[in-house]
């Protein structure tokens, strides 16, 4: 067996240097424009809630004893939701409520844009509240009422001292926390005991549309407050309304009526039905697709721990050794070729 040539080595290595460096500036290339410059699939204007009937009257609706309809939990385009700070305004008000917190993640500045917009246009009708959802691995939890982002760089899997910081600095803002959405975020009955032993103060009951049975029992017997949430990141049906009554309809009033946890809710089953929005296509958003679906499938594998990193490359360098492969048979095959075409390097081949 003939031994390859140091040239030959050297165009292998040189080969394997490009392929490498190809599909890393590829990878690099996806997660950049996944993360940061992605279009939306969906696209709104304020024109677009014309279409929705007159304003939604919650069932229960009892005007006597609360006066205040409220969201604690969306989001806006200034993280991954579809819609303006004022589209999310409006949005909410179709739905009958007239008070939100916006909580886009590890970011106020859709909250506090949405908070300006609200002052200016809907001051007697709507009030915001700032808010941040604190998202990691190990727990979500929205901070309401801050004046400052709490955490800005996306913390992975939050060690125990990170969570009690992002709640005592949440405290010392002024401001509630709220863990949500325990029934599909995998925290344990004890974490549920540590959380509000490091002063959460409300627990998340409704998610879209899930009762979290188990946590308004929890809430009852621990005197942890219970608060509801959209989770609003597209339009979509709404299932629930936090509920609370306020002498003076303002923002801090509202906020110190959350702080005594002086809330009730309203939870419709079937939710607001006639109240969703179509769909508005993106015609951008199709044309880079296929590059956000690869840009999403690289960060699973870099998020999915060293057994995932590990088979991605595998099977990055197992593309690069099945083009080598091809690329020696199609050389053999044209070798082969050349040879049946022209009968005197057969023959030459052959001595």
């Amino acid at each position: 067996m003939k031994l390859p040539s140091n040239i030959e080595v050297q165009k292998f290595f040189g080969r394997l240097i490009a392929y490498v460096v190809v599909c890393v500036a590829i990878i690099a290339a996806c997660i950049l424009i996944t993360e940061f410059a992605a279009p939306k699939e969906k696209v709104y204007t304020n024109e677009s809630f014309n279409s929705f009937p007159a304003n939604y009257i919650p069932p229960e609706l009892n005007k006597s004893r609360y006066n205040v309809l409220l969201d604690q939990h969306s989001h806006t385009i200034y993280s991954d939701g579809l819609l303006t700070p004022e589209q999310n305004i409006i949005w909410h008000i179709k739905h009958g409520y007239n008070a939100a917190v916006i909580t886009d993640h590890q970011a106020i500045d859709g909250a506090m844009e949405a908070q300006r917009i609200a002052r200016e246009k809907y001051n007697d009708t709507f009030k915001v509240i700032v808010g941040e959802e604190w998202t990691n691995v190990r727990v979500h939890m929205n901070l309401i009422g801050i004046q400052q982002t709490v955490a800005p760089v996306l913390i992975v899997n939050a060690t125990d001292d990170q969570i009690k910081t992002a709640i005592q600095e949440t405290h010392r803002q002024g401001g509630l926390v709220v863990v949500n959405h325990i029934i599909w975020s995998g925290i344990t009955p004890s974490f549920r005991d540590q959380l509000r032993s490091w002063g959460a103060d409300y627990i998340e009951i409704v998610n879209e549309n899930v009762l979290d049975n188990d946590s308004w029992a929890y809430c009852n017997s621990t005197g942890m407050g219970k608060i509801t949430g959209t989770d609003m990141h597209s339009p979509t049906t709404v299932y629930s309304w936090t509920t609370l009554g306020v002498q003076h309809f303002t923002e801090q009033a509202i906020l110190d009526q959350l702080k005594l946890k002086n809330t009730s809710f309203i939870y419709e089953k079937n939710g607001s039905k006639d109240y969703t929005l179509p769909p508005a296509d993106n015609p951008v958003y199709h044309y880079v697709a296929p590059i956000l679906y690869f840009g999403n499938a690289f960060e699973n594998i870099y998020e999915g721990g060293t057994v995932t990193l590990i088979m991605g490359l595998v099977y990055l360098f197992a593309g690069f050794a099945v083009a080598e492969v091809l690329r020696v048979v199609k050389r053999q095959y044209w070798q082969y070729v050349n040879a049946r075409q022209d009968p005197s390097k057969k023959k030459e081949g052959n001595t």
